[in-house]
């Protein structure tokens, strides 16, 4: 029932995930399943999952080991957790005979496998043990399976293997550090003791640098979550939001900000470990730019944050910038794509991963456009099969209803045709208009104006972008700063002008274009049409196409919101005369204004009138023609806010 009223609370689901490890297999599958449908990177989630599997039955002990494999298969990989990894290698060793050649090399595999994912875990400690008990303990022949086809000598060749190993192990800052440190000094002195004093004193600068990063590192992992339950991003202000309860929302909150703190901490975290705290050097004479440990530490650090922060995208940038700035400028692709498919609405992520790419050179123009045609293609998919859908229900309900009963004939003659009801798409979100227009201003960098025209053309006939100006205006404005040709910008604020007439925004828009290429004659025209329309449409004389609504709906609360428009737009007009006319061009604009909103306080020599059109005239920048307690008074009165901030205080000099 919580996590039905609010999917963001943590503490529930994580009492789910206690009942399904409770319940184990298989009657916990279905819980397990269900928390990790949410949070499918909690790798402390998967590792009760598997351990359950492990177990086995929990009536009959039997495990199914189909299952166990599934679990890990489905995991690993999202989820680099030392302790989840350990978690298989002790499965493989105990589901594969160690006695035996076959079952040696899939031990050997996944230790291998292991510690090349997680070996740098702090928590890695306990798998460096295991793996080198392993390495010591079978048979050599098994071990090194390619010298023994070659009849060499198999136990000086897994020596070489466990020497390498531990080498790698103590210089890790592990919390097992010191126990394979002297595990190690034993393996060497039981080997040779002379060729041990030189080994242990070539390797023991390194151990002690490893030992004194250690003790940093612990200090800053210390409040770190790795693997927990995925953080919420703080929540949106929508449908969703405004039915959920004052606590339902503060607990949200609350799980939001620990996730701020997480992602604060975690790319803090990430920063030390790129700063090679060790001091590492890389092997210049094989090409190398950073220690191979140095990189597998900073990748770990960013994908095991992302476990539990996959929805807060700073993370998921800095980790492809880190990329980028190395060079691996496939490995920051492919860390965008992965930071958008878990946040599908994150314009940010989207933008960055085309940018990636576009940076790359026009080679890859395919596969920059790819990466926003990959978000239109789905909502034109997702609308056109909503209005599939509704057609289809609408066809069936319209069959229903044609014929009405055995005396239909009767009076199907004297009747009006029944027509299905039309589809209307319901207007496009920010986020997808967001995509259109960037699509359009990519196009128009990477493959020239044939191609933003095209794009143009398409988010012009994409569903639910009939009312976004945005589109219209980005359009133009490319026509004019790329090729300052005023022509076919002014083609496109006219057709966009047909909807948008009504739109503040817009009208301003193609002003300011006016503005700018000399014409302030037609800048001046297009407030006259914009103002007369404004007017009309308040006045319900006509059904304008941006306001929607026919004059026989108007309401009260309709009529109100044309009113703010036509008020808006002729505070824009006189704000042009100011900057553009003469004072009596400025005197006309306001008199209209003060006619066509019929405002109160008197007629428009009454106090509060003229207070606006002088507070609006003589405005400049952050300059207001009256003090802060003038401006509080005048507002008293009826009259405008000034603009900018209040006056500061000034010391008089009295001397």
């Amino acid at each position: 029932a919580r996590l039905a009223a609010n999917a963001h609370d943590l503490d529930a689901w994580q009492t789910l995930a206690t009942e399904a490890a409770a319940a184990g297999a298989p009657g916990g599958r279905s819980l397990f399943e269900e928390v990790l449908e949410r949070h499918p990177t909690s790798s402390e989630t998967w590792r009760a999952y598997a351990e359950c599997e492990i177990e086995g039955d929990s009536r009959t002990g039997e495990r199914d080991d189909d299952a166990v494999k599934s679990v890990f298969s489905r995991c690993l990989l999202l989820c680099p957790s030392a302790k989840l990894w350990r978690a298989y290698t002790r499965y493989m060793v105990a589901a594969n005979d160690p006695t035996d050649a076959a079952g040696v090399a899939a031990i050997k595999a996944a230790f291998e496998y292991t510690v090349d994912a997680v070996g740098e875990d702090i928590d890695a400690g306990p798998l460096w043990v295991d793996y080198l008990t392993f390495l010591r303990a079978v048979d050599a022949s098994h071990v090194c399976s390619d010298v023994a086809e070659r009849n060499g000598d198999c136990e000086s060749a897994r020596n070489v293997e466990v020497r390498k190993a531990f080498r790698r192990a103590v210089t890790s800052p592990t919390d097992a550090v010191d126990v394979l440190y002297r595990e190690y000094d034993a393996f060497e002195t039981g080997l040779d003791p002379t060729l041990a004093k030189a080994l242990l004193a070539e390797i023991k600068p390194f151990v002690d640098r490893t030992r004194s990063v250690l003790k940093e590192r612990k200090r800053r992992t210390k409040e770190l979550v790795v693997g927990g339950l995925t953080f919420p991003f703080a929540p949106e202000d929508d449908e969703k939001t405004s039915i959920m309860t004052e606590k339902e929302k503060e607990l949200a909150s609350r799980h939001s900000r620990a996730g701020e703190t997480q992602s604060r901490l975690w790319r803090a975290y990430a920063r030390w470990e790129r700063s090679n705290p060790q001091a590492l050097e890389p092997d210049v004479a094989t090409g190398e730019t950073e220690h191979p440990q140095v990189t597998a530490r900073v990748a770990l650090a960013y994908d095991q944050a992302l476990m539990s922060l996959r929805h807060f995208p700073e993370v998921w940038l800095e980790y492809a910038a880190w990329h980028e700035g190395k060079k691996r400028f496939e490995d920051a692709s492919l860390t965008l794509a992965r930071g958008r498919e878990a946040n599908p609405f994150c314009a940010a992520l989207l933008y960055a991963h085309a940018d990636s790419l576009e940076r790359r050179g026009f080679e890859f123009a395919t596969q920059t456009k790819a990466v926003y045609e990959e978000v239109l293609d789905a909502y034109e998919r997702e609308c056109a099969e909503a209005e599939t859908a509704f057609i289809a229900k609408e066809e069936t309900r319209f069959g229903e209803t044609k014929d009405d009963g055995p005396n239909a004939s009767l009076t199907t003659d004297a009747k009006e045709p029944k027509e299905a009801p039309s589809y209307a798409h319901a207007r496009a979100s920010d986020f997808i208009t967001s995509a259109y227009v960037e699509y359009m201003r990519c196009c128009r960098r990477v493959e020239g104006v044939a191609m933003a025209r095209k794009a143009f053309m398409r988010a012009r006939k994409a569903p639910g972008l009939g009312d976004r100006h945005e589109v219209y205006a980005c359009s133009a404005q490319l026509e004019w700063r790329y090729d300052k040709n005023d022509k076919p910008a002014r083609n496109v604020f006219e057709l966009g002008l047909k909807r948008f007439i009504g739109d503040p925004a817009y009208v301003a828009l193609y002003a300011e274009f006016l503005v700018g290429v000399n014409d302030v004659a037609n800048a001046r025209v297009l407030y006259e049409r914009a103002t007369g329309a404004a007017v009309e449409a308040a006045s319900g004389n006509v059904t304008n196409t941006v306001v929607g609504v026919a004059a026989s709906a108007i309401n009260p609360a309709e009529r109100a919101r044309r009113l703010k428009v036509a008020e808006t737009l002729f505070d824009a007009f006189a704000a042009f005369e100011h900057h553009h006319g003469s004072l009596d061009a400025m005197a006309s604009v306001e008199a209209r204004r003060h006619a066509a909103l019929g405002e109160e306080g008197g007629g428009l020599d009454a106090a509060p009138a003229m207070l606006t059109a002088l507070m609006r005239r003589h405005a400049f920048l952050t300059l207001t023609p009256a003090t802060h307690a003038q401006a509080r008074h005048y507002r008293r009165l009826g009259g405008p806010p000034p603009r900018g901030p209040p006056p500061k205080k000034t010391k008089t000099n009295t001397a």
